[in-house]
């Protein structure tokens, strides 16, 4: 019989809301054992979901708190696990088994359940007198009727549950909403895939950390890999689970060469001098990259080139995790309310970014993004992008070869690597910012290396992000309105930059971000996205597309000019590099109406003149407060 419960008491490591994976044959243990693990006043609760005892479950909860630890040292558990006191039923005899199923419900019996009663199949079962938030969420797989077979994955499940525990104390009450959005999709992808990532848990060894489980299914998940990716460097996590992530910027080669063969073969069946490698360099989210060789190179070419081609089977596997998310979004919406968080749009959040993932695997966009960022950076010596070879095609680039490391494991002289660090956001943030408004949208460490030459070689343009005139502008605006500790004016900003939701949130939060610079705290680029965090977490607004990318990025690109080095930020940077712009444009703006944005700094000279009126206000503000 296999059990799904919850409202078991948390100090025995199950949350009294959400889904408990207390797996096992509950029916099977002794009277003993049962009485030992507490399961006196309502231990168990049998009842049917539905027509077909398939989908019977058993609710397990009340259990008492003072009776667990005899039965945890009958059974040999080590951590205080309900699930594993269930486990415990492996060491009963066949004898003890079969008389364990003689007191089994006679509906059991003549047809024991067929399906994992525990998991998630996007439908949420309610029933009055359970608990403050009752659910039961579980998987529909079929599993095989053997016994180990059944307490296998429900291993394997609980190891998966328990990676909620990498979640930052600082956001600890959302614990389990992280827990029920990983059960949900993991509950919504294929089964086979599923059993693959069950025995990649499994074949860990069993004192291995969450971190190192937790790449091990990020690996397994393209969507997640490059989630992972991307807060890799975020310092709000521990050091052991960022340098776990950080091994997913750049992975060993997995799959053999043979695999992707045949599709650089039909790409290049035209082109003499070609001689292509048969060991796998690296392999990255989605793609896998193969060095080769053209003797017979154009002048300006060299001939030391690499394939980027997808990995085999990729596309499908990132088509059945992007058609989850917009489901997902619907089930952590509804686990806000039940948990009382705060709300937020998940579903047009993640409907957002799974439209612009898809782009990950367009690789004849990133060659267009390729080619124009060769010519926006043609100015930059420093700056290396990778040329392309002219047998491109929509399956395979062909581009360049750096040879080099990771820009943020390089080692040189604290002075360099002050240099890289702000060339790195000089080039991807400063530069676009002022110019152009086109960033790289996927900056981790594993894109950004250092040639051999000593130049920034910024690899992966599949995912970009364009800001435009007015929206650089707003943001420019925004931060005035900060400096002067205008809250309406900010609001104002706000709300031309997104789709306001909750005014009266939407002013705390302005409010308390505005403190925060009166307390000390520089307006620049980290304030504006604390600042747009809590104003997207509270649901007061919603941010476009092109900005929610345009944050990720940022997320991305200040964990690596940290790494790389601690006296840099991205903040100094910029205004820096605003400074020299607005200098430059200095004759021009003398020949510019006074309204006039177009010298380069997205500020006309009316904008300084009215911060410079608004200076009293903003010194008694700072002084009395009343934003």
């Amino acid at each position: 019989m296999v059990a799904a419960g919850k409202g078991v008491t948390d100090q025995h490591g199950v949350t009294g809301r959400g889904v408990q994976f207390a797996v096992g044959f509950i029916h099977q243990i002794k009277p003993r054992q049962r009485c030992a693990a507490g399961q006196a006043d309502r231990f168990i609760e049998s009842r049917a979901l539905g027509r077909h005892d398939a989908n019977r479950v058993i609710f397990v909860h009340d259990l008492k708190k003072q009776k667990t630890q005899s039965a945890r040292a009958r059974l040999g558990l080590r951590t205080p696990s309900f699930s594993r006191i269930l486990l415990g039923a492996r060491k009963l005899s066949p004898n003890q088994r079969q008389q364990a199923e003689a007191r089994m419900p006679r509906r059991y019996r003549a047809q024991p359940p067929k399906s994992m009663a525990c998991g998630i199949r996007g439908k949420f079962w309610r029933r009055s007198g359970y608990n403050q938030n009752p659910e039961l969420i579980w998987f529909p797989y079929p599993v095989a009727s053997d016994v180990r077979t059944q307490l296998l994955f429900a291993e394997g499940l609980s190891r998966l549950e328990r990676l909620i525990g990498l979640v930052p104390s600082d956001y600890a009450a959302y614990r389990p909403l992280v827990r029920d959005a990983l059960l949900f999709f993991l509950g919504q992808l294929p089964v086979q895939r599923f059993e693959a990532i069950i025995a990649e848990q499994l074949a860990l060894p069993g004192n291995a950390s969450n971190a190192r489980r937790l790449v091990a299914l990020f690996r397994q998940c393209p969507t997640l890999h490059k989630l992972g990716q991307v807060v890799a460097r975020d310092r709000r996590l521990s050091p052991e689970l960022r340098r776990r992530l950080q091994t997913l910027e750049s992975l060993p080669a997995t799959m053999p060469a043979e695999d992707i063969l045949p599709q650089i073969l039909r790409a290049t069946r035209q082109v003499t001098g070609l001689k292509i490698g048969r060991r796998v360099l690296a392999e990255a989210s989605v793609a896998q990259i193969l060095p080769f060789v053209w003797s017979a190179a154009p002048e300006g070419l060299p001939q030391a080139g690499v394939f980027k081609v997808l990995r085999p089977g990729v596309v499908d596997r990132l088509g059945e995790e992007l058609a989850i998310w917009p489901q997902l979004g619907d089930v952590l919406e509804e686990r806000c309310r039940a948990y009382g968080l705060p709300q937020f749009d998940y579903r047009n959040t993640l409907e957002s970014v799974a439209r612009l993932l898809r782009h990950e695997i367009r690789l004849d966009r990133e060659q267009a993004h390729l080619a124009w960022a060769r010519q926006a950076y043609a100015g930059w010596p420093q700056v290396l992008i990778p040329r392309l070879y002219p047998f491109c095609s929509a399956q395979v680039t062909a581009m360049e070869r750096v040879v080099g490391g990771k820009v943020t494991e390089a080692a040189a002289a604290a002075p360099v690597l002050r240099y890289r660090a702000h060339l790195v956001a000089e080039a991807l943030l400063a530069f676009p910012f002022w110019e152009n408004g086109r960033f790289h949208a996927d900056p981790h460490a594993g894109n950004l290396m250092v040639a051999a030459d000593g130049r920034l070689a910024i690899l992966d343009w599949a995912l970009m992000t364009q800001l435009d005139k007015n929206q650089c502008e707003r943001l420019m605006q925004l931060i005035l309105g900060a400096l002067s500790l205008d809250s309406v004016r900010v609001c104002r900003r706000v709300a031309e930059l997104g789709t306001v939701r909750d005014a009266e949130v939407l002013r705390a939060g302005v409010v308390d971000a505005l403190q925060q610079v009166r307390w000390g705290r520089f307006p620049g680029f980290d304030w504006l996205t604390s600042l747009f965090d809590r104003l997207a977490g509270g649901a007061a607004v919603h941010f476009p597309e092109e900005l929610i990318l345009f944050r990720k990025a940022l997320l991305t690109l200040n964990g690596v000019v940290s790494d790389i080095s601690g006296q840099a930020s991205i903040d100094s940077v910029l205004l820096g590099s605003g400074a020299v712009h607005f200098f430059r444009n200095l004759k021009q703006r003398l020949t510019m109406q006074s309204g006039s944005r177009g010298a380069g700094v997205h500020l006309s000279t009316q904008d300084l003149m009215q911060l410079w009126a608004e200076s009293p206000a903003a010194v008694l503000r700072f002084w009395f407060g009343g934003f």
